[in-house]
């Protein structure tokens, strides 16, 4: 048997056996998506996956399974049509998918919004050593981003008050506060601190330094039950944001 034949012989067995992976993703959750795009509105149509690489080849390989992908519709292609996007856990892709999925979405969201249609999407507000994470639109004035549609408000509620309560374990003084679908950070002692939750948000990324900062509060006795409920509010936000930016209008600052 040369060496083609063998190859081959391997793949079509890992086939069969259904463990072939796409060589290119990782083996890792996340979602699969086909972005659907008009003039206006977008939709993704995602599929949360506990392995990106084998349900990458499993969907391609029948995408008449998978029909609210809609992989097959006017005829596309669906390999050219299937996206993915790489999470930390399988929950955090489930969040996604609830926060994100088979939803129609405004590429100009903040032209349709009004006091009776506050819109979906969170939106932060930045200032120096501070910023403001506000759920309504039409709460705003001046220069804001639009960030996607994060979290539920009641659930962010309550995890940005155990935040507050897990933040004074530090050795640091850092204000912590809400209100109505407003939440609210600042420190003048360490402006640092409050960029780097500001980042997460903004930018999608959770840092090493978010993660130190989790390291002191768990050497400093902070209930582990709060720390773990927070740190996954966190990358579950974070996640949506990453996601956001590839979607049509995540780009538009305001």
């Amino acid at each position: 048997m040369d060496d083609m034949e063998f190859l081959v012989n391997e793949t079509f067995s890992g086939v069969h056996a259904g463990s072939f992976r796409h060589p290119l993703l990782p083996e890792t959750p996340g979602v699969l998506y086909h972005l659907q795009e008009g003039a206006s509105m977008f939709v993704a149509r995602t599929l949360p996956v506990d392995d990106l690489a084998l349900a990458h080849a499993r969907v391609l390989a029948n995408p008449e399974e998978y029909p609210t992908l809609r992989l097959l519709e006017d005829g596309g292609d669906p390999a050219e049509r299937l996206r993915w996007f790489s999470t930390s856990t399988m929950g955090v892709a489930e969040h996604l998918h609830e926060r994100v999925g088979q939803r129609r979405f405004p590429k100009r969201e903040e032209e349709l919004c009004n006091l009776s249609d506050p819109g979906f999407s969170w939106w932060l507000e930045r200032r120096a050593g501070a910023f403001s994470l506000h759920a309504k639109m039409n709460q705003l004035k001046g220069a804001i981003v639009r960030l996607g549609p994060l979290h539920d408000v009641h659930v962010a509620t309550a995890r940005w008050l155990e935040l507050g309560r897990l933040l004074a374990y530090l050795p640091l003084a850092v204000e912590v506060g809400t209100g109505t679908a407003r939440f609210n950070m600042s420190s003048v002692e360490a402006p640092w601190l409050v960029d780097e939750f500001a980042r997460a948000f903004l930018e999608g990324e959770v840092g090493e330094g978010l993660r130190d900062v989790f390291r002191v509060l768990a050497k400093r006795g902070a209930p582990a039950a709060a720390l773990e409920s927070a740190w996954f509010f966190l990358e579950e936000a974070a996640a949506v944001r990453r996601f956001w930016l590839q979607l049509p209008g995540g780009q538009l600052l305001n």
